[in-house]
C-alpha cells in the first residue's frame, strides 16, 4: 500500500546513545520535507512500486556546521548534504527499519501523524 499525503513522525537510532527525532511531511505530489532535532532539513521525493508493495523515500539530508549524525558521532566542521534512501512496506509503519546511510547503518521507526489538508 502506498504511503498517503500525510504529515509522518520518524525515530531514528545509530550508535549507543546517539538518537533523535524528525516531523516528515510526504505532499499530494509525493514531494517529501522534514526537519530534525539536530537541526538537519530534508528534501526529496516518495515512489511507490506496486508490485512490489514498496516505499522509496530518497532524501538529500543538508546538515549544518555543529551537527552529530546518529550514524557516526563526528561533529561536522562544515555544512554537508547527505544522502539517505529509506525502502519499506506501508506495513512497516511503526516498525524499526534499518537504512544504510554513507556514515553507517541507522534504525528507523516512522509513524503517521496528521492528514495532509487538502
Amino acid at each position: 500500500m502506498k504511503f498517503e499525503p500525510y504529515q509522518y513522525v520518524a525515530e531514528f537510532v545509530g550508535l549507543p546513545g546517539m538518537t533523535g527525532c524528525a516531523t516528515a511531511l510526504i505532499e499530494t505530489d509525493d514531494t517529501v520535507r522534514a526537519t530534525d532535532t539536530g537541526g538537519a532539513i530534508y528534501s526529496g521525493r516518495h515512489e511507490y512500486d506496486a508490485g512490489t508493495g514498496i516505499n522509496t523515500i530518497r532524501l538529500m539530508m543538508s546538515v549544518p556546521t555543529g551537527t552529530i549524525l546518529v550514524s557516526d558521532g563526528r561533529r561536522r566542521d562544515a555544512p554537508e548534504v547527505v544522502p539517505i534512501v529509506i525502502r519499506m512496506r506501508y506495513f512497516d509503519l511503526g516498525r524499526p527499519v534499518s537504512v544504510q546511510t554513507p556514515y553507517g547503518p541507522v534504525s528507523v521507526v516512522i509513524r503517521r501523524a496528521l492528514p495532509v489538508a487538502a
